[in-house]
């Protein structure tokens, strides 16, 4: 890859930002002693706590249709 152009754009070109987002997701949230979770549930979850850390979670909610 040809790092300058994205450097002189401000471009993140490094793992730190994704690997933090992965640990506040993932790590924090669904490793927590105990817990077990199965794949939907952890997609789930993810999803969630993906709109609370972007500070989305009331437009988010307010999307939301309710099945009665």
């Amino acid at each position: 890859m040809n790092y300058s152009p994205y450097r002189q754009r401000g471009w993140q070109i490094g793992t730190g930002m994704m690997e933090s987002t992965c640990k506040q997701l993932v790590g924090q949230r669904l490793k927590g002693p105990g817990m077990h979770w199965s794949e939907a549930g952890a997609l789930a979850v993810t999803a969630l706590r993906a709109q609370t850390l972007n500070e989305n979670w009331h437009p988010f909610w307010n999307t939301l249709v309710m099945n009665a």
